[in-house]
């Protein structure tokens, strides 16, 4: 059963890597060829039913030969013409999801329904994460929007701010015929801009949520001179952390360490308190660097148990005591494993 709109992928593996000096989409990274990272999540997907079906569009023949045998179920389509670019890819995928056939297609697929939208994905892109997929799939099932992409908050020199457009995107099957007319190296590319502003993006949406600063899959962080970025259009900024940092060594368990120790005036073996959490979120060092007079809301996130709600309790006490308006004691996981 489909969770959800029916949504279909394809992979665009076919680019000769002319940069690189090698075949890059083979190029063993961790002992596991690069394309096999995006291949693996698009397949888990496909297996866990968020995706119907999954297309690969490669001129090589082991990477065709790697789908057809340890990937069941997913397509996959030869690209005898590379050099014409990427948009001959994505014409192959669209033709094969759409069932019409064309020469060099492996397997089409066989009739139904068109989905309500493709997601396209590049093959080189083996740090993009399970959780960023989940949300892109997440918020395009939640919402009505033609297009939806991967993005990346970015400031020049004069702090003005934008979003940088990245890989996977998806299009909803209302611009199929579109796609499929796009000729040369171009992509989609013709259909939405490298670059559009944060303005465009609220006049787009209800609302839009960046990720003004990353902390390495740790659960706290005092941020560096250059960070976080923040677009002067942000009303609300949220600071997150994670409950696992209490009690463990601040090596550990907080990005950019350094800062850390600077802010709490401690070594880095010193054992994170809730004082010390309370401290960071607060602090206009720490993660409350940077939000001027926007609203602030603080997540203790990763309350799993009674006794880390109970100390996240405690936390929320002392950061409404130091001013705080907005605090709230959350676990993305359990929210998740109830869905």
């Amino acid at each position: 059963m489909w969770k959800g709109r029916i949504m279909d992928a394809i992979m665009l593996a076919a680019g000769n890597s002319t940069r690189f000096g090698e075949n890059k989409l083979l190029y063993l990274l961790d002992g596991k060829p690069v394309y096999r990272y995006m291949l693996e999540l698009l397949y888990q997907k496909q297996k866990e039913h968020r995706l119907r079906y999954v297309v690969v569009v490669s001129q090589y023949e082991e990477i065709l030969n790697d789908v057809r045998q340890h990937f069941k179920g997913v397509r996959a389509v030869r690209n005898p013409e590379p050099e014409r670019g990427i948009s001959g890819s994505l014409r192959l995928g669209l033709a094969c999801i759409m069932g019409q056939g064309q020469e060099h297609v492996d397997a089409a697929v066989p009739g139904g329904a068109v989905s309500g939208a493709c997601l396209f994905a590049v093959a080189d892109q083996p740090g993009f994460s399970v959780l960023s997929l989940e949300k892109l799939l997440d918020f395009w099932q939640a919402h009505s929007y033609g297009i939806v992409a991967a993005g990346t908050a970015v400031a020049d020199a004069k702090h003005d701010s934008s979003v940088e457009l990245k890989n996977p995107v998806i299009f909803s099957s209302a611009y199929y015929q579109e796609l499929l007319s796009i000729i040369g190296d171009a992509g989609g590319k013709l259909r939405m801009s490298e670059k559009m502003s944060v303005a465009d993006y609220q006049k787009a949406a209800d609302f839009v949520w960046i990720e003004a600063d990353g902390a390495k899959h740790l659960p706290c962080k005092v941020p560096i001179e250059t960070e976080p970025v923040i677009p002067v259009e942000s009303d609300i900024v949220v600071g997150v952390a994670g409950m696992d940092a209490l009690n463990m060594p601040l090596e550990a368990v907080c990005f950019r360490k350094e800062k850390a120790m600077e802010l709490l005036v401690v070594r880095k073996d010193h054992r994170i308190t809730e004082e010390d959490l309370a401290k960071i979120l607060f602090s206009r060092q720490g993660t409350r660097k940077g939000v001027g007079s926007r609203e602030y809301y603080i997540v203790l996130n990763k309350c799993e148990d009674a006794g880390l709600r109970e100390r996240a309790g405690r936390i929320r006490e002392l950061l409404l005591r130091a001013g705080a308006e907005h605090v709230a004691c959350i676990s993305c996981r359990q929210h998740f494993l109830n869905k």
